[in-house]
């Protein structure tokens, strides 16, 4: 780097002090290699955003970041660097009521390059973060505003008008009158219309309840390849070149969560309400997934770890309402989790809405409690190295509780030995056979859905070969519809069953594994 260049830049500032190193940083943003890109990208979010907060290195950097769009191989990065910095950080999709917006100095330097964003807006790769960084424009140059008006009717793909959409009410627009028309216009794509209903939703005092239609179809946006709506999801970083399973993304939850809340009071419950209703109706793997996040944000389940499952019993009456609309989805969390047990009929029994199983039965523990058996074995299992103590139950339903509990409510085992112990046990006929292909369904079950909503769910290696092992054994055919839950494990009873699959499917299951893993 020249030494002007250097000494230009030792003279700004960004977050952290001196900001001599973002020039190269910027260059970084066009580097064929995505690890230098996400890395470039996550060092200039970091230096140069801040709440509501601008230094003296904003409007140069900013310069920078927009002249290196058109040469970028994801110009979505740039730009939404550059939404982050006008924006002030997130406050540009807070939507709030007192919206800051950004230094002249800074604007202006956006401004340079005003008609490249609006040629921009007509490409899909970079539509969506240009709407953006011109909605940010509009306080500051109002002619912008038909721009992006003309761009949610135009041809653009539907992330682009959205994300058009979505710049015109951060932008202080009041309510227009084509919003209406717009969100109920099923001949619009569904992401539009969602968008349009989050924006009534903002700027209109509707009931929420009548508008239910419209944010199903916002909560039901997946992306498709690349596709990003920077107001609420900034990066990706589940996906690659970081990660190998994307999932369904957090920001329509965020949004809708975000925009009830600034409401008023009444807002987030108004909110619980729909989605309690939308849930035991959907088929959407979006509305499962979002209205799922939306109520342990709202009902504090976060107050729970990922892995945890808790007693609905103990939890009051508003909670336990929400509960049993997950518990009606079985796309809404699929492996449980925030209090949750996995979705399907365990979950249907766990919440009462099925008569119960071996697990789900009341047990009485040493101190006097009358708890489900599955609470009183995790309780053991959290606070003593003894084995399991010994309960009254039927040689089937041992076997069936220590399945489901390996695969449902994460009980552990100390080795692929104790499997053997425990089908030892129980007799070889047509009832264990009759509930192995019970449970086979319900966990492939689950295993489809949690691949709808683009998520990981594996049966752990024990309870796979407490499932298939006496299938194997006894000559019997493994469904291909279980193929998922076949163990794939070093351990010999893993190999005994895997071995026992026609080859095509086998190689099919390990591929399976290792893209998981």
């Amino acid at each position: 780097m020249r030494q002007d260049v250097m000494d230009k830049w030792s003279r700004l500032r960004g977050r952290y002090g001196f900001a001599t190193r973002i020039p190269a940083r910027v260059e970084q943003l066009a580097s064929p290699d995505p690890f230098t890109r996400y890395d470039a990208w996550a060092t200039l979010a970091d230096v140069l955003v801040g709440e509501a907060a601008w230094f003296s290195a904003s409007g140069p950097a900013l310069g920078m970041i927009l002249d290196t769009v058109a040469d970028a191989p994801e110009p979505d990065l740039p730009l939404l660097i550059a939404g982050e910095v006008l924006g002030g950080g997130r406050l540009r999709w807070l939507w709030g009521a007192e919206r800051v917006d950004p230094p002249r100095d800074v604007s202006e330097r956006a401004l340079d390059h005003r008609d490249s964003l609006v040629r921009w807006l007509a490409d899909g790769r970079a539509g969506a973060g240009a709407a953006m960084v011109l909605a940010m424009l509009v306080p500051v140059d109002p002619t912008l505003r038909p721009v992006l008006e003309a761009c949610v009717f135009s041809s653009a793909p539907p992330g682009v008008r959205a994300s058009a959409l979505l710049g015109l009410c951060r932008a202080g627009a009041p309510a227009p009158p084509w919003l209406l028309a717009l969100s109920g216009d099923a001949e619009q794509p569904t992401l539009v219309r969602g968008a349009a209903s989050l924006a009534r939703a903002r700027l209109e005092a509707t009931p929420l309840a009548t508008l239910a239609e419209g944010l199903a179809a916002w909560l039901a946006w997946e992306p498709e390849g690349d596709e990003r709506l920077p107001w609420f999801d900034i990066v990706r970083t589940d996906r690659p070149p970081f990660g190998f399973d994307a999932g369904l993304p957090e920001s329509p939850a965020r949004a809708a969560w975000e925009v009830s809340r600034l409401r008023g009071p009444g807002g987030t419950d108004e909110l619980v309400c729909v989605v309690n209703d939308l849930l035991p109706k959907t088929d959407s793997p979006g509305v499962a997934t979002q209205a799922a996040r939306i109520l342990v944000e709202a009902k504090g389940w976060t107050r729970y770890t990922a892995e945890q499952i808790v007693d609905p019993t103990e939890l009051p009456g508003h909670e336990q309402e929400a509960m049993r609309a997950l518990s009606r989805c079985d796309l809404a969390r699929p492996g449980g989790g925030y209090g949750l047990a996995p979705s399907g009929p365990c979950r249907r029994r766990w919440m009462g809405l099925e008569p119960p199983g071996p697990l789900e039965r009341p047990h009485q523990t040493a101190d006097g409690r009358t708890v489900p058996l599955w609470r009183a074995w995790g309780e053991w299992q959290n606070h003593s190295d003894e084995p399991m103590p010994e309960v009254t139950l039927s040689a089937h339903d041992r076997w069936e509780a220590w399945v489901q509990g390996i695969a449902s409510y994460d009980f552990w085992v100390p080795s692929m030995e104790f499997v053997e112990e425990e089908l030892a046990r129980v007799p070889h006929d047509d009832e264990l056979f009759g509930r192995i292909a019970r449970l086979a369904d319900e966990f492939a079950a689950r295993a489809r859905a949690a691949k709808r909503c683009r998520e990981i769910w594996l049966l752990r290696g024990e309870a796979g070969a407490l499932l298939l092992l006496p299938v194997v054994r006894a000559g019997r055919p493994i469904d291909p519809s279980w193929d998922d839950l076949v163990p794939v494990c070093i351990e010999p009873q893993g190999r005994e069953i895997l071995s026992a699959v026609p080859a095509p499917r086998r190689e099919a299951i390990l591929h399976r594994f290792a893209a998981a893993r």
